[in-house]
């Protein structure tokens, strides 16, 4: 194995002899004569300015484009250095470079499992490894100035004019001959160990180039091939394991494209996509009301505004409006006539322009003359019309 030695002395801003730790990381690769150097790090010490460092070379490497990225202590900074062949020592800026290289990625010899898939061999899978990432594996972060740390990570590079099907940069797959086993094709955690810590189990990102046109986008695709009768199938759970109730909590938030970009629909099926887009169960086990479906807005001001719909435990369809309280509802009953919930008029809101033209059943109107303006405190049920300065009897 030959390496490239650097030797270099490094100075401070200020003029003195630099002190400092510069810990070196990279990926796998695999030298010219067949030495494989796995995904790593190592650190060196700068002592009175003194660098001395023996390396790889880069430029005989297997893939191309290989190498290393160097960070100092004490700085957020980091270089790329890709390291020559040379039989002589040379300098450090002889190694650095401005703009990192673009590695070749070539994919590893398939290997031959017999015994696995029916009897059939892993390389007619085209799976390439068989060790090739140990999710045992626990990665500590050797820097907290490092900008990003991948556990596991995995690149590929499509070529111009391939004639290949499909791609995947991370595959994992299993196959469940026990009942009592729950088979999981991938799994991801992300546990907080410090307070206000943000985790995401799983983000994706796709992204195009500018320019571009006709690319087809697809965030997160699950394909179902049902081949079994009595199979339940769920596309997406989302359930815990929760001990606490959270200060805020929703299955999904659908956040805008981009500033002033909606998505044109949050929800969407195909024709003939589904039986039903959605479907509500009931609020809690054992009572008969369903979960709501609840609207948000404001009154074009500060005022918050809330609107929900849902089966009451009378088995009612009901909407109920902001301004009513729970007992106000509109509803649809079992019968399919829609009606309101007949109140006391203590129970209606003040009269505004904002209500004209509502009609609103009162169990204790003062009077029972049409036109006239209602009061409460009476025995008559008339049905209370708002002209937008006052409640008056409509009809009795």
């Amino acid at each position: 194995m030959a390496l490239t030695t650097i030797s270099d002395t490094l100075y401070a801003p200020n003029g003195t002899l630099l002190e400092t730790t510069i810990v070196l990381s990279w990926s796998t690769f695999t030298s010219f004569d067949g030495h494989v150097n796995p995904a790593g790090s190592l650190s060196t010490d700068v002592v009175n300015g003194k660098l001395l460092i023996s390396l790889e070379p880069n430029d005989t490497a297997t893939p191309s484009g290989t190498s290393y990225t160097a960070r100092y202590s004490g700085s957020t900074a980091h270089e790329t250095w890709v390291v020559p062949t040379s039989g002589s020592p040379i300098p450090l800026s002889a190694v650095r470079v401005v703009t990192p290289p673009t590695p070749s990625y070539l994919p590893p010899a398939f290997v031959s499992i017999p015994g696995v898939w029916d009897n059939t061999a892993w390389a007619d899978a085209g799976v390439a490894s068989v060790n090739g990432g140990d999710p045992k594996t626990m990665y500590q972060m050797v820097d907290v100035g490092q900008f990003t740390t991948n556990g596991f990570s995995s690149a590929v590079i499509v070529p111009v004019g391939a004639t290949e099907q499909g791609a995947n940069s991370f595959f994992a797959g299993i196959v469940n001959n026990s009942t009592g086993c729950n088979a999981v094709g991938y799994q991801s955690f992300a546990f907080a160990a410090v307070n206000n810590a943000h985790c995401w189990a799983a983000n994706f990102l796709v992204q195009d180039a500018p320019g571009l046109t006709g690319v087809n986008f697809f965030g997160i695709e699950m394909n179902h091939n049902i081949n079994s009768v009595a199979t339940h199938v769920a596309g997406i759970i989302f359930s815990g394991a929760s001990t606490v109730n959270p200060s805020s909590c929703s299955a999904m938030i659908v956040n805008p494209l981009g500033t002033g970009i909606p998505w044109q629909a949050g929800l969407a099926s195909s024709d003939a996509g589904c039986s039903a887009i959605l479907s509500v169960g009931k609020l809690t086990s054992g009572v008969s009301q369903s979960q709501v479906m609840q609207f948000n807005t404001t009154d074009g001001g500060s005022v918050n505004r809330l609107g929900q719909i849902f089966f009451n435990a009378a088995g009612e369809l009901a909407m109920l409006p902001s301004i009513f309280t729970n007992s106000n509802q509109f509803i649809i009953d079992i019968n399919g006539i829609p009606r309101a919930a007949p109140r006391a008029f203590s129970a209606l809101p003040a009269a505004s322009s904002a209500l004209e033209g509502s009609t609103v059943p009162v169990t204790d109107s003062n009077t029972a003359v049409w036109g006239a303006v209602i009061a409460g405190g009476g025995a008559n049920h008339v049905l209370a019309y708002c002209t937008g300065s006052a409640w008056h009897v409509a009809a009795a």
